[in-house]
């Protein structure tokens, strides 16, 4: 398999790791200043079991010279997509598939209106690894795992490279499977993103102090409801069965949690927010569906973007 990978912060270098163990040919396209270090001594990963150095095929910040690849690998976060599938122009091949990692469900749409449907493949991955330094990263917890969506959203066929990607990724330490309900995986990850992330905005606390004032606490089942209602317009049928479990895994994360774009906010720089709860918002304008926690999230979250400052309430 001959895969380009764009981006080498914690989701792009372990899976680069990953590939290359299972003797993939794996190019990376990242920032300058990973570029610098993986040219000089490696793409190296820890993880709990220790330390690994890899040498990609290739690392460039330019992805003109790296050619027709089999797969591409988008890991970076939506606020870089569009430089990112800029990069990518000259990987795609007849038969290339684009796999998309961002949260929420605007990706697969961008990279088919820029390629075709046919090219555009959802991807879901459960992982906990972040940048350790230039060219290097770092995974905790536990096995990471991977939902790889069995066909490019609305289509049919079978394609026997993902299946071999999917036993690459399996035997070197991550939990991976095909999904013929990908779709379904999208939009259950997105609740709980929405959910989580907007939430924690809007009352400027940690999931356990929302956790504990049952009035903040009954935001998130407004919240799931909300995004359950234009799922089900865009033909995605979260069940109330999946909106019940949303809350329960709420329940029990850490309670000094707090969410990626709240912690952006925090440090004042640009968040997901546009194409997270932003877009739902704008999902359900177009489907006629009434969002108003949804909408009122964005507001304030706008207005933190906008003064340039939040920081959780003491």
């Amino acid at each position: 398999m001959k895969i380009a990978i764009i981006g080498s912060g914690g989701v792009g270098g372990y899976h680069a790791g990953a590939l290359m163990d299972a003797g993939a040919e794996v190019h990376i396209v990242t920032t300058s200043r990973h570029v610098a270090a993986i040219s000089d001594r490696g793409l190296i990963v820890h993880t709990e079991s220790g330390s690994r150095t890899y040498h990609p095929a290739s690392v460039t910040t330019d992805g003109t010279g790296v050619g027709v690849c089999d797969l591409v690998m988008i890991t970076v976060k939506l606020t870089h997509f569009e430089e990112s599938l800029e990069n990518c122009q000259q990987m795609i091949g007849a038969n290339t598939l684009v796999l998309t990692f961002q949260n929420g469900v605007v990706a697969p749409d961008m990279v088919a209106k820029r390629f075709g449907v046919e090219h555009a493949l959802p991807c879901v991955t459960f992982i906990v690894a972040f940048i350790d330094g230039p060219g290097e990263v770092r995974q905790i917890g536990g096995r990471p795992k991977m939902l790889i969506g069995s066909a490019p959203i609305g289509l049919d066929g079978t394609y026997p490279i993902l299946e071999e990607f999917k036993d690459a990724l399996l035997a070197n330490g991550v939990d991976a499977h095909i999904s013929p309900t990908i779709a379904h995986d999208l939009w259950y990850k997105y609740a709980v993103i929405c959910t989580m992330g907007g939430v924690n905005v809007l009352a400027n606390a940690t999931v356990g102090d929302i956790r504990s004032f049952d009035e903040t606490h009954a935001l998130w089942a407004k919240s799931v409801k909300e995004v359950q209602s234009v799922a089900r317009a865009n033909g995605v049928h979260l069940t109330d069965e999946d909106c019940e479990k949303i809350v329960g895994e709420l329940d029990n994360y850490p309670e000094a949690s707090t969410s990626s774009m709240q912690r952006d906010l925090i440090a004042g720089k640009l968040s997901e927010l546009e194409y997270l709860n932003g877009a739902l918002v704008a999902k359900a304008d177009a489907a006629g569906i009434d969002v108003p926690l949804q909408r009122l999230i964005v507001t304030i979250a706008r207005l933190h973007a906008r003064r340039g400052r939040v920081g959780l309430a003491s």
